[in-house]
């Protein structure tokens, strides 16, 4: 029994040396702060903060194979580390000791075929553009969505989102152009603006035409020879076949009819309201869908159109004329006359669209709403 018993004890003492063994060996290998280096496993993102992987809080992208500095241990199984001039949190989940060659084989780059706007969200809106990369920037792939969209990394640092079909690997893609395919009728414009005095020419539902760079919100496009614009969201691989969505961006009448007469409104659209649009039914105006019912609004209010957020009903964002200036319904001197502003009035502004403006203008207990030129506007 005496035997027995040490038989027992030796073994559970053989068992208590190898843990011991076996842990100090799996400490020293996850002991990235005492090792001072690892490796990173994945294209990996320094933020500002552990725990937190949104878009504005990348530092810098690490590519897949590269080496970070490891100064601490910051918990929860992140780590602030120092790679290059950066400094900022990764988490050790993507950390290796093993210093494979062919680690960074697997990374997935690709070479832009034309300019394309870096957005902080996969959609087109007025305030997520971060940069633009230039036509021929390699990117890193980071991730690839169904809708069209696809993550990528660039110039080391920026992440984000970009419109996919734009690679010069792509089908019909090569060094500065690309085709899209229409997906609905659009009309071909001489500026980055929605009017009925700068239509250069129509693309059909269905047809291509050549891509060759982006302006913000706007492609700009080779027709007939010349640099003109269309509409970034209404091509096949962007949006719905049968419908475009978009955001409005400022209080718009929507209507029952392709006209601005006042029996025809149907109730009056707010900021942020998302609605359908189904086709342009003419230069200035397009028929779309809000909550159930369809009816018309003018061209020019929906975010994708605006160089600025949606307006804000109480913005304090104010300009004064600088002469007596028309306010026009849309933006060009081919729309009605909403009223005169005369010279040293202040306006409120509600949304912009290349030089033009929306502003609010109050007289006599009446509050106006329309646009007016830039030209005429000056800060208090």
């Amino acid at each position: 029994m005496k035997r027995k018993s040490m038989r027992y004890c030796l073994a559970a003492l053989i068992c208590l040396l190898f843990t011991a063994v076996f842990a100090g060996a799996v400490s020293a290998d996850t002991d990235w702060v005492e090792a001072g280096y690892a490796q990173v496993t994945a294209n990996t993102a320094i933020r500002t903060k552990k725990r937190v992987k949104t878009v504005d809080s990348v530092i810098k992208i690490v590519k897949k194979g590269n080496v970070v500095q490891v100064l601490s241990d910051a918990g929860n199984g992140w780590y602030k580390v120092s790679y290059g001039s950066k400094t900022g949190y990764v988490c050790g989940d993507y950390f290796t000791d093993e210093d494979d060659e062919d680690l960074s084989d697997n990374t997935v780059t690709r070479v832009l075929a034309i300019s394309l706007t870096l957005r902080s969200s996969p959609k087109v809106t007025a305030n997520n553009d971060l940069d633009v990369i230039p036509a021929s920037s390699e990117v890193t792939i980071l991730g690839e969505r169904a809708d069209g969209w696809v993550n990528v990394a660039w110039d080391d640092y920026s992440s984000g989102y970009i419109r996919n079909g734009f690679f010069r690997t792509d089908k019909q893609t090569g060094s500065g152009r690309a085709y899209k395919y229409a997906a609905q009728d659009l009309y071909i414009r001489t500026s980055k603006s929605v009017s009925a005095s700068n239509v250069a020419g129509t693309l059909k539902k269905g047809k291509k035409i050549k891509v060759i760079g982006v302006s913000g919100n706007w492609y700009k496009v080779r027709y007939k020879g010349k640099v003109r614009y269309v509409k970034e969201g209404y091509f096949t691989n962007e949006t719905k076949t049968d419908y475009v969505t978009e955001t409005i961006a400022t209080k718009i009448n929507f209507r029952s009819s392709c006209s601005t007469k006042e029996d025809n409104v149907i109730r009056i659209l707010n900021p942020n309201t998302v609605v359908r649009v189904y086709k342009s039914v003419s230069k200035q105006w397009y028929q779309i869908k809000a909550g159930t019912t369809t009816g018309y609004i003018l061209g020019g209010y929906f975010a994708s159109d605006t160089d600025i957020s949606p307006s804000d009903p109480d913005s304090s964002v104010t300009r004064v004329t600088t002469a007596y200036v028309r306010m026009r319904s849309g933006k060009g001197t081919t729309y009605s006359v909403v009223t005169v502003i005369p010279s040293g009035a202040t306006v409120t502004l509600a949304a912009k669209s290349g030089d033009w403006y929306k502003v609010r203008y109050k007289s006599d207990g009446v509050t106006y709403e329309g646009w007016v030129l830039g030209d005429y506007l000056d800060e208090e």
